[in-house]
């Protein structure tokens, strides 16, 4: 099985990888979409959620990534550099959308320059790796929070 195959295991279930799910389906759940080469990630975050009200997908690139878009999806956790671009990529595509999803950019070198970049370039924060479930809590009740209002998302430059 090569590593894309791999089953990931969720608290409550087992889902294959190839799903990009966590936990069980629930329409009334809010979807949030955690993308990292890195699965350590992905169970990191399921660890931290509530699963009462979120639904946790996964994505190990920008392309994955952008295969699991859909209206449902409210925020999303992207590794700073993934295998096929960056958190900037994801963040072009979300902008097209009606009712983007909040985007959450997680690096080990969480520095005054990414958070810059992040913020003004229409991402909703930046998290420091390795994440502590009580930022990420608060982060994610701020996101969905700020979901419900008119984006404030400007185009980023792919080059930039």
């Amino acid at each position: 099985m090569s590593a894309v195959e791999t089953p990931v295991m969720a608290r409550s279930s087992v889902v294959p990888a190839d799903t990009g799910r966590f936990s069980s389906v629930a329409e009334s759940k809010a979807r949030i979409l955690s993308v990292s080469a890195n699965r350590d990630d992905h169970l990191a975050l399921n660890r931290m959620i509530d699963h009462k009200f979120w639904e946790l997908r996964t994505a190990r690139t920008c392309r994955s990534a952008v295969r699991r878009l859909d209206r449902n999806i409210a925020v999303i956790f992207s590794e700073c550099s993934l295998p096929d671009g960056t958190w900037k990529d994801i963040l072009n595509r979300i902008v097209q959308m009606d009712k983007p999803p909040q985007l959450i950019v997680t690096s080990r070198l969480a520095d005054a320059y990414i958070c810059s970049e992040v913020i003004n370039l229409g991402g909703f924060d930046v998290l420091a790796k390795p994440l502590d479930e009580w930022e990420v809590r608060r982060t994610l009740a701020a996101a969905s929070r700020f979901r419900t209002e008119p984006a404030r998302h400007v185009r980023a430059a792919a080059t930039t």
